[in-house]
């Protein structure tokens, strides 16, 4: 078997027996994008957002739009990606069951090594990221997803930062609340406050009313 052959076996064989997904259809997240330095134009970036379509198995059926610098919109419909074979664009998605120390190879990022997990506060909310370093980029991603939520990526012309800005994967906390459940205590609490006021008035009422009679 050539050399090359053996090598590109071995290197595929990195990404191999990693195949967890957890997003689904309907899924959609966005990322604020700036770039310095000189960017050419296809990397003058300032804004993107990857809508899912379906998944199936490792699988996963996107549509992808970018906004240049220049105003475009860059459309890119059905994208694929399969987390199984490594084929997951520039580090956009990696399977949920990697762990740190992991070397997970992408088709596009080549070697990808897991170097830690920590809390960090994404489109609003405290989420558990994977850090990742590959040749010429800093990755982030949402463990529970794998969605990539940070990255920053040196080239010979630039340097690009995406974030995430928003997502429906994930609600916004406040006070360490997701936002529906902090909505739903304060329907609580209100409906109580006026459950007492109801209560009270009832009270005192017979005893208004008892006091006029006299």
């Amino acid at each position: 078997m050539p050399v090359a052959a053996i090598l590109t076996l071995s290197l595929v064989s990195l990404g191999a027996g990693y195949s967890g997904v957890a997003v689904h259809s309907g899924d959609w997240i966005e990322y604020n994008v700036t770039t310095t330095g000189y960017p050419s134009p296809i990397h003058n970036i300032t804004w993107a957002r990857l809508d899912v379509k379906a998944v199936e198995g490792s699988a996963i059926f996107t549509d992808i739009q970018t906004r240049l610098g220049n105003g475009s919109l860059w459309l890119e419909p059905n994208t694929n990606f399969d987390v199984a074979t490594g084929v997951v664009g520039e580090g956009a998605i990696i399977p949920t069951d990697l762990t740190t120390g992991d070397v997970y190879f992408s088709q596009y990022e080549g070697n990808i090594t897991v170097t830690g997990t920590q809390t960090l506060e994404v489109a609003g909310a405290q989420r558990v990221v994977f850090t990742g370093e590959a040749n010429n980029t800093s990755f982030m991603w949402d463990k529970q997803t794998g969605i990539m939520v940070k990255a920053v990526t040196v080239l010979e012309d630039c340097m690009v930062h995406s974030e995430v800005a928003a997502t429906n994967l994930w609600q916004p906390q406040i006070y360490g609340l997701d936002l529906n459940v902090f909505y739903a205590v304060i329907a609580v609490v209100v409906a109580a406050f006026a459950a007492l006021v109801l209560v009270g008035g009832f009270l005192r009422f017979p005893r208004i009313a008892a006091q006029a009679s006299i």
